[in-house]
């Protein structure tokens, strides 16, 4: 799946009521790996969708980290990784 342009509603965990804003929130909020993650989302290592995890953080965490420091404006749109 292209994450970089999946809807925030986008489900990651159906049990936990997870969806793709939620981990990316968690991401925004200093998360930076799946174990992290599964803990700001109170999700753990046997449910459902956390195998996705490794595929969201590889898209979104750099675009986080990137807007952190400075290296994103935050102005285009569509964003797949700041390609430039």
């Amino acid at each position: 799946m292209d994450w970089s342009q999946a809807a925030a509603n986008t489900p990651i965990c159906e049990a936990k009521n997870v969806a793709l804003r939620d981990v990316v929130q968690a991401i925004i909020d200093g998360a930076s790996d799946e174990q992290s993650i599964m803990e700001a989302l109170q999700i753990d290592s046997s449910d459902s969708g956390v195998d996705l995890l490794p595929e969201i953080i590889e898209v979104f965490l750099p675009i986080v980290e990137a807007y952190r420091n400075g290296g994103c404006s935050g102005g285009c749109s569509g964003c797949a990784g700041c390609g430039g």
